[in-house]
Formats: structure tokens, sequence, C-alpha cells
């Protein structure tokens, strides 16, 4: 008996719904979202390949390598 594989995530179950909701929004042309949605879900998206999918397709995913830092020391 086939079992499905568990997706094991950093990010807690309804920061994962929000992102892939974004992300979606984000993908379809006429998507409608906020700003701050997109520059979050671009630093979330690294770590939700369903969502980094997603955002690829629009052309708005950003690598992590090429975020910009905003640690605060």
């Amino acid at each position: 008996m086939m079992t499905k594989k568990k997706e094991v995530s950093i990010l807690n179950e309804p920061t994962l719904a929000k992102l892939r909701d974004i992300a979606s929004r984000v993908s379809k042309k006429k998507g409608v979202y906020e700003d701050w949605e997109l520059a979050w879900a671009q630093k979330q998206a690294i770590y939700d390949e369903k969502s980094a999918k997603l955002l690829k397709k629009a052309k708005k995913f950003i690598e992590s390598k090429d975020q910009e830092d905003t640690t605060e020391i």
C-alpha cells in the first residue's frame, strides 16, 4: 500500500496557505494583490516549491541570493 508522502515545510500551515493564495493570484494575469503581498510572498516563496513555481510563471520570483537583506542589527 502506497502512502502519500507528507509535505514538510518550515512554514506553518496558515502561513503556507496565505503564501500559496497570494502566489496563485499573482500568477493569474488579472489577479488582484497588493504590492506588500507580492513583496512578502517573494521572500517566503524560497521555502515553498509550489509558490516558487507560481511566481516564476508570472516572472515575479526572486532568487534568495538576489533578495535584499533586511536583517536588523
